[in-house]
């Protein structure tokens, strides 16, 4: 995995697995998920860092990851509601990581 960080965007893209994205899925404003042709992640984006990084519907390795490699980033729990929330989480935990 590769964590890179954009102070001047305020955001951080986390490379799970290199790729060709097919598919970019927002969990929300400021969560972006991007996918192979076959389904599999290959990255994350969060924007708006600098004020917190919601952790529910992401992996805990990928939680974990983040705080290791940048710990100012302030880890926030906001539960996500709504009728697509179940299909965010089945999204997100299929997560394929690489050395």
């Amino acid at each position: 995995m590769r964590l890179r960080h954009d102070p001047t965007a305020d955001a951080l893209y986390l490379l799970v697995h290199p790729g060709k994205v097919a598919r970019t899925v927002p969990l929300d404003d400021s969560r972006i998920v991007d996918y192979d042709c076959d389904g599999n992640v290959l990255g994350y984006e969060f924007l708006g860092v600098s004020s917190g990084l919601a952790t529910s519907g992401i992996p805990r390795d990928v939680i974990e990851y983040i705080q290791r490699r940048q710990p100012w980033v302030r880890m926030v729990a906001i539960m996500h509601g709504g009728e697509d929330a179940p299909q965010r989480r089945a999204h997100t935990t299929t997560t394929q990581l690489v050395g």
